[in-house]
């Protein structure tokens, strides 16, 4: 079977993920050392100073960029980087599905499942006990490029949450 996700591409996300935690944490501990020096500052000034309205304007200022710019890191990098980890992560270490489908079509359009962008392929699989065909619908990342199928080939498929994990085409279809 052709591994759709590599162990390399795990430890890269898992890299970016803890770089990502880091920044977040070195901008929050330089915050807390500007607010602590600019208390500290403001509270040794006499009584009525002119200076602690610059003081007081500092600290504002200063928490509103960092509300700011962590809400928009936080929201945007770190929360996608962190939904993709935990999608490999469970692909790597979770149970799975094994099937075999005929392959219908694909789909371009974009998704988002548990946080990650997708696109999706379908499949047409027979259900025995219920004697009936039904479509299932695999996902893969948005970003990277789908698998060479053509329409009604037999491919054999391991998915978790319908995440594609492996595949392997079994019979090709006739073309005509």
């Amino acid at each position: 079977m052709t591994d759709f996700f590599t162990k390399q591409e795990l430890e890269l996300i898992k890299k970016q993920r803890l770089s990502s935690i880091i920044l977040i944490v070195m901008v929050l501990t330089l915050y807390v050392a500007l607010l602590v020096t600019t208390i500290i500052n403001y509270l040794k000034l006499p009584f009525e100073d002119v200076r602690g309205n610059t003081y007081k304007a500092i600290l504002y200022v200063l928490s509103v960029i960092v509300i700011v710019y962590l809400y928009i890191y936080i929201g945007i990098k770190y929360k996608r980087v962190n939904k993709y980890y935990k999608m490999l992560t469970g692909l790597f270490n979770g149970s799975y599905v094994e099937d075999v489908a005929k392959f219908v079509k694909y789909s371009n359009v974009l998704e988002s499942k548990n946080g990650v962008d997708v696109k999706q392929m379908v499949f047409s699989i027979y259900i025995e006990r219920r004697n009936a065909w039904y479509d299932r619908v695999v996902y893969i990342p948005y970003e990277k490029d789908f698998p060479v199928f053509n329409a009604g080939d037999m491919v054999k498929f391991r998915s978790q949450s319908n995440f594609l994990i492996s595949y392997e085409v079994i019979d090709k279809a006739i073309e005509q």
